[in-house]
């Protein structure tokens, strides 16, 4: 698969789609230092196969140009205009996963109508659900804030904090660390900076206003993340839960894809 390139205020995007003739579409938008080749066992999926499926490269992250704006505000009004611009008028899903959940909070302060949302790992936060109820005390964060981290720490941080428990031929670590060296423009540090600064929106308060159906998923071992913060955050809960999936780490649709696909699956089908 072949990626294709949109551009938006004047930085071009790589993403890759599958299936263009599909009434409906899936966005697929993946985490920090990362690629849209992280959504891998969901393009391969029988389960969303009816589906027209597209996952973007971040800025500075894949195939896609740098961008003067690292912000979450930032990426998240460009990735937005993607959107508009493929959508064309079919209906769609947006699916985000780690940091790419913090950007589809941020896209729902832009003039965007998805039928519904996935949501994979969340770190979003605001208003009470600051950093330290998000995230668990002692995760190991700096590889994903720093831009000068060594292969053997990207190793260390990859086990300490279960991205990905299902992993025994290394395979998928192998594409992770391919992805995390791809990043341009130290977009790990500048990104951090600007949260540090303030500079990102109240996003539970986004997902709450929009009043649009959610699926999230966690992972029950997932080592970063809280997995209960969002139980009773007020969010439209698809089935009014959180799924937290045994035997799976941060990054649930790459070490359980199966359980992910069936749950979007379905989810697609609701809200469709």
């Amino acid at each position: 698969m072949h990626p294709q390139y949109i551009t938006v205020e004047g930085i071009r995007l790589a993403y890759l789609e599958k299936n263009p003739a599909g009434e409906k579409i899936i966005f697929f938008i993946h985490g920090n230092s990362s690629s849209s080749n992280a959504w891998r066992a969901q393009f391969e999926s029988e389960l969303l196969s009816g589906h027209r499926l597209i996952a973007f490269d971040l800025p500075a992250h894949g195939g896609s140009a740098s961008s003067p704006d690292y912000s979450l505000p930032g990426l998240g009004r460009v990735i937005a205009m993607a959107v508009n611009q493929l959508a064309g008028g079919q209906e769609y899903i947006i699916s985000g996963v780690s940091l790419g959940v913090n950007i589809v909070a941020e896209m729902l302060g832009q003039p965007i109508q998805p039928k519904g949302i996935v949501v994979i790992g969340s770190c979003a936060i605001g208003g009470a659900y600051t950093m330290e109820v998000v995230f668990k005390p002692g995760a190991d964060m700096r590889p994903s804030l720093e831009d000068d981290v060594s292969m053997e720490e990207l190793r260390q941080y990859w086990t300490r904090a279960g991205l990905c428990i299902h992993d025994e031929d290394h395979e998928k670590y192998r594409s992770f660390e391919k992805d995390y060296y791809a990043v341009q423009d130290n977009f790990r540090s500048k990104m951090f900076a600007t949260v540090m600064a303030g500079h990102i929106g109240d996003e539970i308060a986004l997902f709450r206003q929009s009043d649009i159906p959610i699926l999230v998923l966690f992972g029950a071992e997932e080592k970063v993340c809280n997995i209960d913060y969002l139980d009773d955050a007020g969010l439209q809960l698809w089935q009014n839960k959180v799924f937290k999936i045994p035997g799976a780490g941060h990054f649930v649709h790459a070490d359980l894809p199966e359980s992910t696909n069936e749950l979007m699956a379905a989810f697609a089908k609701d809200v469709f």
